[in-house]
Formats: structure tokens, sequence, C-alpha cells
């Protein structure tokens, strides 16, 4: 019972702050529960997903049922595309590099946490930060 109280006070901080940032909360959650040794790398892993999952579906739904223009079709979907492809990928590399040991997953997880941490701290002083705007180029083929 306490550790279903400690995940749930994880998944749902790193749902808060994943929506502050605009990221995901996987890239908090499974460093989260890999450090503190709470489930196994793929226990971890699908609690991840399955949060990640509920958050996203939320807000799209949200989005869509409030009609916000907020929901980019032609943004949203190509970015989609290139987070499940590089996700597969970066899955298929992991497994050919892990060793069966610990110390890819904990320097997995060490870099999952800087990088939460700089874009935690981009999203405070982004009006302090000069930002460059990349526009995805989708054109018609007649």
């Amino acid at each position: 019972m306490v550790l279903a109280i400690i995940l749930f006070i994880i998944c749902f901080g790193a749902s808060i702050v994943g929506a502050i940032c605009g990221i995901g909360g996987g890239v908090i959650i499974k460093p989260l529960i890999d450090s503190f040794g709470l489930l196994t790398v793929a226990q971890a892993s699908f609690l991840s997903g399955c949060t990640v999952l509920a958050m996203s579906s939320y807000s799209t739904i949200s989005m869509v049922v409030k009609k916000d223009k907020g929901l980019q079709v032609r943004t949203s979907v190509p970015l989609g595309i290139g987070a499940a492809v590089g996700g597969v990928v970066g899955k298929i590399i992991f497994n050919m590099i892990s060793d069966g040991s610990n110390t890819v997953s904990i320097i997995q997880s060490s870099i999952l946490l800087a990088l939460t941490i700089m874009i935690f701290l981009y999203a405070i002083f982004k009006k302090r930060i000069h930002t460059f705007e990349c526009v995805c180029l989708l054109t018609k083929v007649n």
C-alpha cells in the first residue's frame, strides 16, 4: 500500500511538472523510480508509459471538446510520428548497447533527469532566454 502511495505521488507530481514544462511526465517518472529502485525497469517503463498516455489522452480530448484552436494537427502529427519512431529506434539501440547491468540504465536516467531540470529551469526563466522558432515544413506535392 505504501508503494502504491509513493508511486501515485511520483506520477502525479511528474504530471504537474510535465504540464508546466510542456513535456511528458515520463521523463521524470522513469528516472525517479529507477533511482529509488522501486520497480523493475520493465515495470517502471510500463507505469511511465501508461501515465503519459493518460495525460496526453486527457489533454487531447479536452482540447477537442473545448474546440480549442491550440491543437495544430499539421505540427502535432509529424511530431507524434517522429516521437514514436524515435522511441522505437531508441529502444532498439538501448537493447543493443545494454550489457545486462544497470550501468546503461543509470546513465540514461541521469541524462533524462538533467534534461528535465534544464527544461524546468527554461520554463521558469524563458523570458530571459533568447530562442529560435523552428517551423515544420510540410508542403503539398501536386
